[in-house]
């Protein structure tokens, strides 16, 4: 489990929200046979819904989905105020071969963030925004500013360590209400003067409230994690979907049949046993 932070500037007019998520990205993306410029767009996705657990009200939940100019192309990742994240990349966007520089070509000028909230009504809150920079974060700073009205900005990095560990650490700010809209930048500024600092994994994230913008009271710490809902239960159904010559194909052969979860990449195997379970 990875820790996140949030605590509020010394003005009380912007609050604050950091978090290391290395392991969170290793969860959802290592072993995922992601192309450079796929892999860093749903790491820094699913740092942003890690983040934004941070803004969370109690027993809320939040869906983000990336649509490509090309519209097959979606990136998703789910995330609910008790920390947990999860996302994917979909088959189109698993195909592609990207760079680590060509987001480009998996946002294009016509992409959309999409975020839906669950707030435990019987009404879900959606909202849609262009993605006029391309770049995730800023896109993603862009629709709160824009459909929630909300001024908030995000800043996210995602790197392979020496040891072949993949490092993420993101940070959010959002103005309060009545807030002048300068604040924001002078604390971006503030943010981007010590990147390299922030950057480093070796600089503990406890630190950083401190070392960049004084502050020396955190309102409380947290954990996110990556978290999947799927279980060996909710696809053992899918067995009954297969021909029933399939199935006494593999009862015949003494083989398995595998069903992998799209979302955190876990396979369930089930034996030529519990396959004969499903023609009986």
């Amino acid at each position: 489990m990875n820790t996140l932070i949030k605590c509020m500037t010394s003005c009380k007019q912007a609050r604050l929200v950091f978090a290391d998520t290395s392991d969170l990205l290793s969860s959802g993306i290592a072993n995922r046979e992601l192309s450079a410029g796929v892999a860093i767009a749903l790491a820094r996705l699913l740092t942003i819904a890690g983040l934004t657990t941070g803004f969370m009200k109690d027993k809320e939940r939040v869906t983000y989905t990336i649509r490509g100019s090309q519209r097959e192309l979606a990136l998703i990742a789910e995330a609910d105020d008790m920390g947990r994240v999860s996302g994917y990349a979909n088959e189109a966007c698993r195909a592609l071969v990207l760079g680590e520089h060509e987001l480009e070509m998996l946002i294009g000028p016509k992409a959309y963030l999409q975020v839906i909230r669950d707030i435990g009504m019987p009404v879900r809150f959606t909202g849609i925004a262009d993605m006029p920079y391309g770049t995730v974060t800023d896109d993603a700073a862009h629709f709160y500013t824009q459909s929630e009205q909300t001024p908030t900005r995000f800043w996210t990095t995602e790197q392979w360590t020496s040891d072949a560990q993949l490092f993420g650490r993101g940070v959010a700010i959002q103005l309060l209400p009545g807030a002048p809209a300068a604040l924001l930048q002078d604390l971006m500024g503030q943010l981007e003067a010590h990147e390299r600092q922030v950057a480093d994994p070796n600089l503990p994230l406890s630190r950083l409230p401190h070392h960049l913008f004084g502050i020396t009271e955190m309102v409380t710490q947290a954990g996110v994690q990556w978290h999947c809902d799927c279980s060996r239960e909710l696809f053992s159904p899918m067995l009954y979907t297969l021909d029933r010559t399939e199935l006494e194909q593999a009862i015949h052969d003494s083989t398995s049949i595998e069903f992998v979860c799209h979302r955190c990449g876990t396979c369930y195997a089930f034996t030529a046993d519990e396959i004969a379970g499903c023609l009986e």
